[in-house]
C-alpha cells in the first residue's frame, strides 16, 4: 500500500513537471524577454503597489497576494510560478475525470494553459500570479464539490470567494466544470441522489460565495477609504438591476461564444479563419453533445433532458461574470480562459469504450489528433502574440532612442517634454507581416491615448528602453497641446519641426493626435 502510494506521488509529480517543462518552453519568448502587453502591463512592469484602484473594481483579494511577495513581479519567477499554479489546476481537472497522465490527460492540461488568455495573463506581469489564482481557485472549489459534505462546502465557499476576490471572470471555470461534472454524474452510474445532491451543494456554494464576495468587498472599500469604481458599472450592481438585465446578459453570453469561436475579433487560435476549423468545432460539440445525451438516455430518460439542459447552458457558465457585471460591454481576450476550457472539458467525459456503434467509435478516436491540431494552432498564435510584443518593444525603443539622441540634452535640462500621438503611428515605427496577425493587447506601442494612459506608456517605454526623458505629469497639458493650431501644424517625427518648445513644453509629435 504504502509502495502504490509513492508510486502514485511519483507519477503525479512527474505529469507535473512534464506538463510545466512543455508551457514554460511555450512562452520562453515572453519570460527570457520579460514581455508586456500595450496595456497596463506596460505601464506598470515588475513592480506596483496601486492597490487602491484594484479594491475599487472589486479585486479585493489581489492586494494580499502582492504584498506577500513585496509587491515585486520578477521574472523568470513570476511567469513560471503562474504557470505551475495554470498546470496544478490542469492536473486536479485531469485526475477528477480518471485520466490521470494519459495521453488525453496531458492533451487537457497543454490546452487549458498553452492559449491566449493565459499568454494575455502573463503579459500582466505584475498581476499574473493573481490571475494564476483565481483560476486555481475556482477548480479547487469545483473540485472539492464532488464529496458532498459540509467540510467540503465551506472549502469550496471559501475558494470561490477568492477566486472572485482575485479576477471576477475565472469564476465562470468553476461554472464550466460544475456543469461538466454534471454531465459526467449523468452518463455514469452516479445516483439520481448524488447527482441532485451534488448540484443542491454547487448552487448553495455559489450563492453564499457571491454573498461572501460582496460583503469582504465592502468590509475592503471601507477599511481602506475607497468608492466603488464606475469602471465595467461595478458601482451600480444590485439584484434588481441584475434580474432586469438578465434577458439581455443571457443572450450576450451565446453572442459572445459565437464571436470567440467564429469570429477573428479576438484571435484565439491560427486555424480559426478556416471552414475546417469552425465545421470542426461545431461538428465536435453537436457529437459531444449527442453521445452524452445518448449515454444519458440508456441510463434514464430524464438524465437525458437534464445533460441536454447543462450542455446548452455551458456558454452562460462560461461567461457567468458577463451576467454578474452586465456593464461589461467589452469582451477582452482575459476573459475567456472559462471558453477555453469547454472544449478539453468536454474531451474529457466522452468515452470511446461506450460507444455503441462503430463509425461512432471511430469517429471519437480521432478526437485526440483534432485536440493536437487545435493545440499546435493555440501554439502558434501564443508565439505570434510573443513575437509582435517583441518586435512592437524593439521598435518602440529604437524610435526613442533616435529622439533621445536628437534631443539636445543642455537645452532640455529642467524643462518637461510632451509626445504628442502614437508610437505605433510613427513612420519609423518598424511593423513586420506578423503585426496584423496579432492580438490587439500584444501590439507593444500601439497605445491609448485617453486621460493619462499615454502618459504612462510613454513612462513605461522609455523604462522597458533604459532611456530618461522628463515627461509631463498633467495628462490636461497635453490634451491642451494636442488641440492647439500649431501642433497641428507641425510635421511628424523624424521631420525638421517635429520638435518645438511651446509654452516651456518640448513637444514632440510622433503622430496625429486623436482628438475627442
Amino acid at each position: 500500500m504504502l509502495n502504490e502510494k509513492k508510486y502514485d506521488i511519483k507519477r503525479l509529480a512527474h505529469f507535473f513537471a512534464v506538463s510545466w517543462i512543455l508551457c514554460t518552453l511555450a512562452y520562453i519568448v515572453l519570460i527570457s524577454n520579460e514581455l508586456t502587453n500595450t496595456y497596463d502591463g506596460l505601464w506598470k512592469g515588475s513592480y506596483d503597489i496601486g492597490y487602491q484602484w484594484v479594491i475599487s473594481i472589486g479585486r479585493w483579494f489581489w492586494p494580499t497576494i502582492g504584498r506577500l511577495r513585496e509587491n515585486y513581479s520578477p521574472e523568470p519567477f513570476t511567469s513560471m510560478f503562474s504557470l505551475a499554479c495554470h498546470v496544478c489546476g490542469g492536473i486536479i481537472v485531469a485526475y477528477i475525470f480518471g485520466l490521470k497522465d494519459s495521453f488525453r490527460g496531458y492533451i487537457v492540461v497543454l490546452i487549458s494553459v498553452v492559449n491566449t488568455a493565459v499568454c494575455s495573463f502573463l503579459s500582466y506581469r505584475y498581476m499574473s500570479p493573481t490571475f494564476a489564482f483565481a483560476y486555481l481557485f475556482a477548480v479547487i472549489g469545483a473540485w472539492q464539490l464532488r464529496d458532498c459534505s459540509v467540510r467540503s462546502l465551506i472549502i469550496s465557499i471559501v475558494m470561490f470567494t477568492l477566486s472572485l476576490g482575485c479576477y471576477q471572470m475565472n469564476i465562470g471555470c468553476a461554472c464550466v466544470l460544475i456543469l461538466v461534472l454534471l454531465l459526467w454524474y449523468l452518463q455514469n452510474e452516479a445516483e439520481n441522489r448524488k447527482i441532485v445532491k451534488f448540484m443542491g451543494y454547487a448552487v448553495v456554494s455559489m450563492l453564499i460565495s457571491f454573498i461572501s464576495y460582496k460583503i469582504i468587498w465592502d468590509i475592503f472599500l471601507k477599511l481602506n477609504h475607497v468608492e466603488a469604481s464606475a469602471y465595467k458599472s461595478a458601482d451600480k450592481i444590485s439584484l434588481i438591476s441584475l434580474i432586469k438585465s438578465f434577458p439581455k446578459t443571457f443572450v450576450k453570453t451565446y453572442t459572445t461564444f459565437a464571436e470567440f469561436f467564429f469570429n477573428d475579433n479576438l484571435k484565439q487560435n491560427v486555424y480559426e479563419n478556416t471552414v475546417i476549423f469552425k465545421v470542426g468545432i461545431v461538428v465536435f460539440l453537436l457529437l459531444a453533445c449527442a453521445h452524452i445525451v445518448s449515454v444519458a438516455r440508456s441510463k434514464d430518460q430524464k438524465r437525458a433532458i437534464f445533460a441536454l439542459a447543462a450542455f446548452i447552458l455551458l456558454p452562460p457558465a462560461a461567461n457567468a461574470a458577463l451576467i454578474l457585471a452586465p456593464g461589461a460591454d467589452d469582451f477582452q481576450i482575459q476573459m475567456s480562459l472559462p471558453m477555453v476550457l469547454i472544449l478539453p472539458l468536454l474531451l474529457c467525459i466522452i468515452d470511446v469504450d461506450v460507444a455503441k456503434e462503430k463509425i461512432m467509435k471511430n469517429i471519437e478516436k480521432a478526437y485526440p489528433f483534432a485536440f493536437v491540431m487545435l493545440l499546435a494552432g493555440n501554439f502558434i498564435m501564443i508565439s505570434i502574440d510573443q513575437h509582435t510584443m517583441l518586435s512592437g518593444r524593439t521598435a518602440s525603443a529604437s524610435v526613442l532612442n533616435m529622439i533621445a539622441n536628437d534631443l539636445d540634452f543642455d537645452e532640455i535640462e529642467g524643462k518637461e517634454c510632451a509626445f504628442i500621438g502614437r508610437i505605433s503611428d510613427n513612420p519609423m515605427f518598424v511593423k513586420d507581416e506578423l503585426w496584423s496577425c496579432s492580438n490587439d493587447y500584444a501590439q507593444y506601442g500601439d497605445i491609448w491615448l485617453v486621460n493619462i494612459c499615454s502618459t504612462q506608456s510613454y513612462w513605461g517605454m522609455m523604462r522597458d528602453s533604459g532611456i530618461k526623458i522628463n515627461q509631463i505629469n498633467d495628462p490636461d497639458v497635453g490634451h491642451e497641446l494636442e488641440r492647439s493650431e500649431e501642433v497641428k501644424a507641425m510635421p511628424l517625427y523624424p521631420h525638421d519641426g517635429c520638435m518645438k518648445e511651446i509654452d516651456g513644453v518640448i513637444v514632440i509629435k510622433l503622430s496625429e493626435p486623436e482628438i475627442t
